[in-house]
């Protein structure tokens, strides 16, 4: 049971790395089998609100049915059960004696191995590591990816290594520092970059006080002065340049960043099928034709730089669940919301800074499918149900 728990964790901090050359997606599935064989063999009673994200993998199953059968549909719906099986396995874990400090071992080493990983590539050469991770993609114009498939995904599970950073280490200052070096100066991912910036700004929104609003008001009149020093000291740096260009125009970003601008046009246009649609669901694989009839049929102008083919993948996540699930891919934000609220309860600001940041950036290009996800909502349900109430952290105390 150790090893298998051991195991898991590990599947869901390098979800990138193949054992096998069998998969060839990006996310390899060996954290969803793991944690099929944890949900199986556990004892422990999950909380209603888990049982919630079951609900559209089985109106997936539905749909299947319903429509014909095919590889792409079954990922798709895999990917909606991922959520639901690796966040219950991961409260299994936090259960269990000692699972508090199993996780906080694994994120810690994770996070430095991560940057070696980054380093080496950065420094030395760009495909290292490329024979355990599949599909890898370098570009001397871009980032490195360390043990992700593209700078975009590396920069995302910095992300996920912060929050899991506040959550079990309580925003451990050093770690947060190496996590932010790696997003920035290693993945140098625009997407991941805009995604990061909403956190400041929900923190100083819902938490500001009156230092805050002097230190944001110097912020806002120096930033240009210091984008511009930063643009000429680090010229060859992606993240300096789209910050460059966010302050210039930001428009210019959506039409000459053809990253932004594809997981940009992903999120917009499969909200838009979902209130066109009246809430119904799509079903799978049809997302490309609905966006080229879109495109045809309107004169807006809009520019769509990506390409348009065929089982292409939504590259939004509450996107894609309301364009594939309509109506009841509600049920994930209003689950996730739900159990945020539970793990802090006792700090209603905090719950807002944390629920606003989460929820926007699933509308971004985070697969559902992502274990750090799935991880992140377990501990929160974890802490919801087990953990002493009002604590920050807010599992302190039982990470022995």
């Amino acid at each position: 049971m150790p090893f298998i728990r051991n195991l898991f964790l590990f599947c869901c901090f390098f979800p990138y790395i193949a054992f096998l050359p069998i998969f060839e997606t990006d996310l390899q599935p060996y954290a969803l089998l793991l944690a099929t064989v944890l949900f199986t063999i556990s004892k422990d009673r999950k909380p209603r609100e888990l049982w919630f994200l079951m609900l559209p993998g089985l109106f997936c199953f539905g749909l299947l049915l319903a429509d014909e059968i095919s590889l792409f549909g079954l990922r798709v719906t895999a990917s909606y059960i991922s959520i639901w099986l690796i966040s219950s396995a991961t409260y299994s874990v936090l259960r269990a004696d000692g699972g508090v400090g199993l996780i906080k071992r694994h994120l810690n080493w994770s996070v430095y191995l991560w940057l070696v990983v980054g380093c080496i590539q950065f420094f030395f050469d760009k495909t290292f590591a490329s024979s355990v991770v599949p599909n890898m993609s370098t570009d001397h114009a871009r980032g490195v990816t360390s043990l992700a498939t593209e700078p975009s995904f590396y920069g995302i599970m910095c992300i996920f290594f912060l929050l899991l950073n506040y959550t079990f280490n309580n925003n451990n200052r050093i770690l947060a520092a190496i996590i932010l070096f790696q997003l920035i100066f290693l993945a140098q991912s625009s997407v991941a970059i805009l995604m990061i910036v909403f956190l400041p700004v929900y923190a100083f929104i819902f938490m500001s006080s009156r230092k805050a609003l002097i230190f944001t008001a110097l912020f806002v009149v120096f930033l240009p002065a210091m984008s511009s020093w930063a643009l000429m000291t680090f010229e060859d740096n992606r993240a300096i340049y789209l910050l460059q260009s966010i302050l210039n125009d930001p428009l210019s970003v959506l039409n000459n960043d053809v990253s932004v601008n594809a997981r940009m046009s992903h999120m917009l246009f499969s909200l838009y099928g979902f209130f066109d649609n009246w809430l119904l669901p799509h079903g799978f694989n049809n997302f490309d034709e609905y966006v080229a009839k879109s495109l045809f049929s309107s004169n807006s102008g809009y520019i769509w730089l990506g390409l348009i083919q065929k089982d292409v993948k939504i590259m939004s996540g509450y996107g894609a669940a309301l364009f594939e699930l309509g109506i009841l891919g509600l049920i994930l934000p209003i689950a996730i919301t739900l159990i945020i609220r539970r793990a802090y309860c006792n700090d209603f600001r905090k719950f807002l800074v944390l629920s606003f940041f989460l929820n926007t950036i699933l509308f971004g290009a985070i697969q559902l499918s992502l274990p750090l996800l799935a991880v992140l909502i377990g501990s929160y349900s974890f802490a919801a149900t087990v953990a002493p109430k009002g604590n920050t952290p807010i599992i302190r105390g039982l990470d022995k």
